[in-house]
């Protein structure tokens, strides 16, 4: 049993069998008295725990996500869904978890409660990034970066329906949103305009605000990568 402030990390190891290599994952928690194995599947892409603390949710390959229980350490039946995946995000009450990722153009929301998966909601955009309001009525989705994907996309939680693209002028690296929930930033990619500056867009509006450049303290080729909103 995981007890008190743990990390939480996936590996992935490669299994080679005629004529294929399978890659084999492991998620791991990490705290002060020591690390304990939770699990194995195929290909990890990403981890993410829900807001209660009870539940670890691994993206592992062939389309599937792997529910972990905390109390027991031992791994849930995968949950099957529509396309790979590789970013995992919770509304704030931990009903809803929403996985995309892999540059497919939509996003699966899964039941906590029963750990299914609902219906994609297509988005007409590759996704690489989530982002869910503190609020949790709205998800905005964005990237991948590298693709000449200019949008953030609102997804009302309420329905799962997409809401008007908002066109920020390059794909984006990261987003991020505000504890107050009144902004989301992106970080541009910088592949179709602007690059190293940050988008402001007004979540009451959806409209984006003027990008802020950021300075690379001398290296002018750098590149902003992620993005952390302080509380």
């Amino acid at each position: 049993m995981i007890a008190g402030p743990a990390l939480l990390v996936a590996t992935a190891i490669g299994v080679t069998s005629s004529p294929a290599t399978m890659l084999l994952s492991t998620a791991y928690a990490v705290f002060p008295s020591g690390v304990i194995a939770m699990g194995m599947g195929p290909g990890p892409a990403g981890i993410a725990i829900t807001p209660d603390g009870k539940t670890v949710y691994v993206i592992t390959g062939f389309k599937t996500i792997t529910p972990i229980s905390t109390a027991t350490n031992t791994p849930g039946r995968p949950i099957h869904i529509g396309n790979p995946a590789s970013t995992i995000a919770f509304t704030p009450d931990g009903k809803t978890a929403y996985v995309g990722g892999g540059a497919a153009d939509s996003i699966t929301p899964i039941s906590t409660a029963t750990n299914t998966a609902g219906r994609p909601i297509h988005v007409a955009t590759p996704v690489e990034e989530i982002a869910i309001t503190p609020d949790g009525k709205t998800a905005y989705v964005a990237g991948p970066e590298g693709r000449p994907v200019d949008t953030v996309v609102p997804i009302s939680t309420a329905t799962n329906t997409p809401g008007k693209a908002i066109h920020i002028g390059s794909s984006a690296e990261e987003i991020a949103i505000t504890p107050d929930g009144k902004t989301l930033y992106a970080v541009l990619y910088g592949d179709t305009g602007p690059q190293n500056a940050v988008v402001p867009i007004n979540t009451a509006t959806n409209r984006p605000g003027k990008p802020i450049p950021l300075r690379f303290f001398g290296l002018p080729n750098g590149v902003v990568t992620g993005i952390v909103v302080k509380p």
